[in-house]
């Protein structure tokens, strides 16, 4: 069975090396037998894709063209202040409806990306070394600021995405993760129906 190749678009520069990373984690986490190659992602600002009409469709087209026969595509985006479950679903409907017969998922972090570090922040702060004692939030989610409550609970520095967000891909406790971070078990979901697609 030929492998399939994930291919992806995402807002930010720091998920280009990240989100790669990323998948590799999870896959590895999942224990399948099928390896994907993994694409490097097109970035495109999130205002582009979100508000422009027919930008998310053309860039999700481009991915799976480069991509070849079996191209996987995932799309990747912060919520910020847009609620998730609305806006995940919209942006798919968009997708689906340009790529029809194409194995695609959207996936909408509830707030930022890096709200899936801090439901791994354990396994982040034995990473960075800070010794810090920190409480884990309850809703983590629910953290507007999740670039600031790195800096300030396990960095002592500040963040900075392209530095830091490979490396806390790299870290992810994924079973963890999965359990503190509805999003981020979405995602998990969503890398194994594609990997089985």
């Amino acid at each position: 069975m030929t492998p399939p190749v994930f291919v992806s678009v995402i807002e930010g520069h720091g998920e280009v090396e990240a989100l790669p990373v990323l998948l590799n984690v999870i896959v590895a986490s999942i224990g399948s037998d099928l390896y994907p190659a993994i694409a490097r992602p097109i970035r495109v600002p999130w205002g582009t894709l979100v508000n422009n009409a027919g930008e998310l469709e053309r860039y999700a087209a481009m991915a799976i063209r480069n991509g070849g026969p079996t191209a996987r595509l995932f799309v990747v985006l912060d919520a910020d202040d847009r609620c998730p479950a609305e806006l995940g679903p919209q942006l798919l409907q968009r997708v689906i409806a340009r790529l029809p017969h194409n194995p695609v998922s959207v996936t909408v972090a509830n707030r930022e990306y890096e709200s899936w570090f801090i439901a791994s922040s354990e396994s982040i702060a034995d990473h960075v070394g800070s010794g810090a004692t920190f409480d884990v939030p309850q809703n983590i989610e629910g953290i507007r600021a999740a670039k600031e409550w790195l800096e300030l609970n396990l960095l002592n520095r500040r963040y900075k995405e392209t530095r830091d967000q490979a490396a806390f891909s790299s870290r992810i406790d994924v079973p963890l993760a999965r359990r503190r971070s509805q999003s981020f078990n979405r995602f998990c979901r969503e890398v194994e129906r594609l990997l089985a697609a």
